[in-house]
């Protein structure tokens, strides 16, 4: 890469060390997520669908429906366009175990390819997606770093647990390498400028983090993600998102003792 300083053009090349696909694969394969191995998930499917359907049977002989209203149960109803029946339900599921499946071999690239260039990355951090489907424990994580290998927190104390496109169900949240600044690489030259990241409306600064984001949202997005009481105090109170959660990452219940905890961070007591 280059980059002028000092009026001067500063030609520096960091190599970037490989990771062997089979053992990527391997390693996919052999992780669990969700409880259970890849392997498995995939196994359970068909499995899980037969005893669907045997026991919407069971269930429709001994409330003494008829063959039509068990079939209708399995296959759904016109009215719904078929989509409340079991079988599309278990279509469902398996677009969930196979989106989850995708951002978990992912996962598991990244985390070889960044642990193989450790030399040059001091850190990785959580990125969340800037939208009004992230979950509450993506949206706490966003822009949060952690220790390369052992995904201790920097600076925090919000766990890693099963990490970014592992944490639940269809989750998208991915990493980012903190790579180490040219000086610390030993290059006697400024930082490139800073990028940006995408979100739901555009472009932000690559470093807005998920809360930052959402004080920028309207009132109405602000209550639909964190719901009107805690929209009200975003705006209102001169919280931000973070107040709302505990400092392991849990989104705190809207009941009487917890937002007069919140009220107290608002006066300063």
């Amino acid at each position: 890469t280059s980059h002028p300083a000092n009026r001067h053009l500063v030609k520096a090349t960091v190599g970037l060390a490989r990771v062997n696909a089979e053992q990527v694969y391997a390693a996919a394969m052999a992780q669990p997520f969700r409880g259970r191995l890849l392997r498995e998930w995939a196994g359970s499917l068909e499995a899980s669908r037969m005893a669907r359907i045997r026991d919407a049977v069971r269930i429709g002989y001994v409330e003494g429906e008829t063959i039509s209203q068990m079939v209708r149960r399995i296959r759904g109803s016109r009215a719904e366009k078929y989509t409340d029946g079991l079988i599309q339900i278990d279509r469902r599921d398996a677009e969930a175990v196979v989106r989850t499946a995708v951002s978990h071999i992912a996962a598991v690239v990244k985390d070889r390819h960044q642990q193989a260039n450790g030399d040059i990355i001091k850190a990785v951090a959580w990125r969340s997606t800037l939208d009004g489907r992230t979950s509450s424990e993506c949206r706490i994580r966003d822009g949060l770093q952690y220790a390369l290998e052992t995904h201790k927190p920097i600076g925090h104390q919000v766990p890693w647990l099963s990490g970014p496109g592992r944490l639940h169900w269809q989750c998208r949240s991915t990493s980012t390498a903190v790579v180490k600044s040219w000086r610390e690489l030993g290059f006697d030259v400024d930082e490139l400028p800073e990028g940006t990241r995408a979100a739901m409306d555009g472009q932000e600064p690559a470093q807005t983090t998920y809360g930052q984001w959402l004080k920028k949202q309207s009132a109405a997005r602000q209550d639909d993600i964190l719901g009107p009481t805690r929209g009200a105090l975003l705006r209102r109170g001169g919280l931000d998102m973070e107040a709302f959660y505990n400092e392991k990452g849990r989104m705190l219940n809207p009941t009487f003792k917890n937002f007069i905890d919140l009220f107290s961070k608002m006066s300063g007591s």
